[in-house]
């Protein structure tokens, strides 16, 4: 939309009194014409002085054109997606005779993200300026075509340090899009992503139903120990899909077993 507007500092009555003025002398000099050179001369005269009259009070208002245009503004949106190896599980159990082929996870995300007439990185990247990242031991960005050749293979999964370093690039965010099946590995502590300044979506990848797990949640031991005595050790182990069913516990030093 272009809007005209003055810049010449005059209040609009101003200017009227000074069209005004204009008009009254534009009147007198024809009536003064038309005595010496007849009506249709002195009509012509008055036009073209009127219109230099016209030009002179324009300029001296000093015009000028505003053009206006809206434009949208995309936020940004950053879409992390876990590559670990455990994404390459199956993402739901299998039938009892095991002829159904099982999809993995990291399968069943890029078939949610690019699949369909209208994928969904598509309407994203329509709606939001979108930043796409794989990520298992490192942040890595990609391509929206490379969707379909993802591999998971990657050796741990970092999740919150992919997090810390995806919200320094994106910077302010309008969010974190997180697909990943839980399943991390690294060096920081999970309460400690109370602290992150933006907010963040995770969708959990594969079906919890016969989902079977063993890790050790934590783990104690003294900074000091003495050869030939005894060393008490704290640990909490949790377990998954594991009910009624006892699990053997070994605790190897190298390739020696010690209890």
């Amino acid at each position: 939309m272009t809007q005209l507007f003055f810049l010449g500092g005059f209040p609009w009555w101003a200017i009227l009194l000074i069209a005004l003025a204009a008009l009254a002398l534009l009147i007198q000099q024809f009536r003064t014409l038309r005595q010496r050179l007849g009506a249709r001369a002195s009509g012509l005269l008055t036009s073209l002085r009127a219109v230099v009259y016209a030009v002179l009070i324009f300029f001296l208002s000093s015009p000028g054109l505003v053009e206006q245009r809206v434009q949208r503004l995309r936020r940004p949106l950053t879409v992390l997606l876990d590559t670990s190896q455990s994404m390459s599980l199956p993402a739901a159990p299998g039938g009892e005779d095991g002829a159904r082929e099982r999809k993995s996870r990291i399968a069943s995300v890029t078939e949610k993200l690019a699949g369909g007439s209208e994928p969904l990185i598509q309407r994203l990247a329509r709606d939001y300026d979108l930043r796409l990242y794989q990520f298992s031991t490192r942040l890595e960005p990609i391509g929206p075509g490379a969707l379909a050749g993802l591999e998971a293979g990657g050796k741990g999964s970092r999740l919150l340090e992919a997090l810390r370093e995806a919200i320094l690039d994106g910077g302010g965010q309008a969010g974190i899009l997180l697909f990943s099946d839980g399943i991390v590995n690294g060096e920081s502590r999970l309460s400690e992503a109370a602290t992150f300044p933006v907010p963040i979506f995770p969708i959990a990848v594969g079906d919890v139903q016969g989902y079977t797990d063993l890790r050790i949640a934590h783990l104690s031991a003294p900074e000091f120990a003495f050869r030939g005595r005894e060393l008490k050790i704290d640990l909490t182990i949790q377990a998954y899909g594991l009910s009624g069913r006892s699990v053997p516990l070994y605790f190897n030093r190298g390739a020696n077993l010690v209890s």
